[in-house]
């Protein structure tokens, strides 16, 4: 969406955690020259797939997050509650998308739930006023908080760079992104880092009222999955001044994506 609303070396861990830190600091010190905007957000997020099993997993997820803006930098933390009813051999969900883990699947529907994950994100968002584009450069840091256990998360650190360009063209705002996850290994299976994209374009009925559409895609961690080929739709309202929702509709196009989602994201802006 546009701006609205096998064993890895060591090293390169070292790096990421490196730029990671070098962009907190660099927000902290932007907010010290500048007044900073408090955003608070929920809602609920509810899909359902096979993911090329005999059964469907449902997903549940309730997220809350909260995010503080500050001229260019943008600090967000996010987590939430998440219900997973299934044969098992799909974890995760939400904010991250989901896993296909070896040796889980059954033909018998047991239900977990619990913390999700928690992620940070670090964003920043230069200005181009004279050639009208709007570029993000993030990263995101997954926090396993979710209860391995349970097949809620996989127990380990994810870190995502991403970057994402936009343009006003009248009305019309298209918009692509490119990001790439290094993508923690739990010890009892195999994942790889992967890349994702996506690609679309939102319409501004109004200053309080959007509407928009992408393609997403998200190549597969796991070998047992296909990549995740999603359509993504969606309504944005916003109501009054502090708050705003968001409403949206997803339709796989492949065994990798749920084969529908649906959701609401509520918005308030604190000061």
């Amino acid at each position: 969406m546009p701006r609205i609303s096998g064993a890895r070396p060591k090293s390169r861990r070292r790096t990421l955690a490196a730029v990671s830190s070098l962009c907190a600091v660099g927000a902290i010190a932007h907010a010290e020259d500048d007044g900073v905007k408090l955003s608070l957000y929920s809602g609920v997020d509810y899909s359902s797939g096979d993911y090329g099993q005999p059964l469907d997993t449902d997903i549940l997820y309730v997220p809350v997050s909260a995010k503080a803006t500050s001229g260019e930098w943008s600090f967000r933390i996010s987590s939430g509650y998440i219900n997973i009813e299934g044969p098992g051999g799909v974890i995760g969900g939400g904010d991250g998308g989901v896993i296909v883990t070896p040796g889980r699947g059954t033909m018998q529907i047991t239900e977990a739930s619990g913390i999700a994950d928690t992620y940070f994100t670090v964003k920043y968002s230069p200005e181009f006023e004279n050639l009208g584009v709007m570029l993000d450069l993030s990263t995101k840091v997954k926090a396993p908080t979710a209860d391995e256990n349970k097949g809620l998360g996989t127990g380990k650190v994810d870190v995502t760079v991403q970057a994402e360009m936009s343009k006003f063209i009248g009305p019309v705002v298209p918009f692509a992104s490119l990001g790439y996850r290094f993508v923690g290994e739990p010890d009892t299976f195999m994942l790889n880092d992967i890349w994702i994209a996506s690609a679309g374009a939102a319409y501004y009925i109004s200053n309080k009222a959007s509407i928009g559409v992408s393609y997403d895609y998200r190549e597969a961690a796991s070998a047992l999955a296909e990549d995740s080929k999603e359509i993504f739709a969606y309504l944005d309202l916003k109501a009054t001044k502090k708050w705003g929702v968001v409403l949206y509709g997803v339709a796989g196009l492949s065994d990798g994506s749920p084969d529908f989602g649906a959701g609401l994201q509520l918005k308030l802006t604190a000061f």
